[in-house]
């Protein structure tokens, strides 16, 4: 499922044995994990939303979208990785603060083309 490039999608992470996962059903994902720097940059985007992490690790709310949307917190840009092939190597994005971190193909569930940008906020879920 790939959606139009402006829209603002929601998911939900949250810990399971001491990985941040989520899952989607809509686009067929269960426990997808979050890895290679994505835990840490969305840690950071928790701590200054003034969400206590243990409260988050029970499930927050991420709204991303390729376009900038009021509020966002994070703003990610693509440094490296395939921007069509999802059978390929995911992308690696970086922070205005020079944190890294990989998304995986499941990227694709979401965007026909990797994006060049992404725009993120976090929310506490409860």
């Amino acid at each position: 499922m790939s959606t139009n490039a402006n829209s603002i999608l929601t998911i939900f992470p949250y810990k399971h044995f001491g990985q941040w996962v989520f899952d989607d059903a809509r686009v067929g994902l269960d426990k997808e994990a979050l890895v290679c720097g994505i835990p840490e940059i969305l840690e950071k985007a928790i701590a200054d939303a003034g969400i206590p992490l243990r409260r988050a690790e029970k499930g927050c709310a991420l709204c991303f979208s390729a376009n900038p949307f009021p509020d966002s917190q994070v703003t990610l840009t693509r440094i490296s990785g395939d921007r069509l092939n999802e059978a390929l190597a995911g992308n690696w994005y970086e922070t205005k603060h020079g944190m890294q971190g990989w998304l995986c193909p499941a990227l694709f569930r979401y965007f026909d083309v990797a994006p060049e940008r992404l725009y993120a906020k976090v929310s506490w879920a409860g």
